[in-house]
């Protein structure tokens, strides 16, 4: 994936006219969608929306709505999670803009435009800190992948799955 978006950022930058994005973009105009980030304060209710322009996304492989072992994991599945609403909370707080204070929050991202074509990465490391060493596990489920997956009504088709082997150094 990382060599992927090298390539798509190099396109991206061809692309620029005197530092100003051209109108017509193939890179944005094929992988570029939307997504909006929304923060919502639980104590006095305030708002952060943030749009972020995507090219891919990334889905992590240790989900939350995974409670259960033994059930097959589909890309579905992991598409559904990663719009899950997420608590923020304990040493994961949200600074809140009203409240002037770290504060329980909801995160929760939506699309606010797809792509034509989705690219979408696994993460399936988790990265441990103990002490001054990080420490990484690769996480080897197994991802049963549909030739067709559904956002929003909007159908898209498997065209290529890229297999990374070997150990991360």
């Amino acid at each position: 994936t990382e060599f992927l978006r090298c390539i798509l950022n190099q396109f991206l930058e061809e692309f620029q006219i005197d530092g100003l994005k051209s109108e017509i973009n193939p890179v944005v105009d094929l992988f570029g969608g939307e997504v909006i980030q929304n923060v919502e304060c639980n104590i006095c209710k305030n708002n952060s929306r943030t749009k972020e322009p995507i090219l891919d996304l990334t889905l992590p492989l240790n989900t939350r709505n995974q409670n259960n072992s033994s059930s097959v994991i589909t890309i579905q599945n992991l598409l559904f999670d990663y719009f899950l609403p997420e608590n923020l909370e304990e040493e994961n707080e949200y600074k809140c803009d009203e409240c002037n204070k770290l504060v329980n929050a909801t995160k929760k991202y939506e699309f606010s435009k797809l792509p034509k074509i989705l690219i979408l990465s696994l993460k399936r490391f988790i990265v441990s800190n103990v002490g001054q060493k990080y420490s990484y596990k690769k996480l080897n489920d197994y991802i049963e992948i549909l030739e067709i997956i559904e956002i929003e009504q909007k159908q898209f088709q498997l065209i290529s799955v890229v297999v990374h082997s070997g150990i991360r150094r």
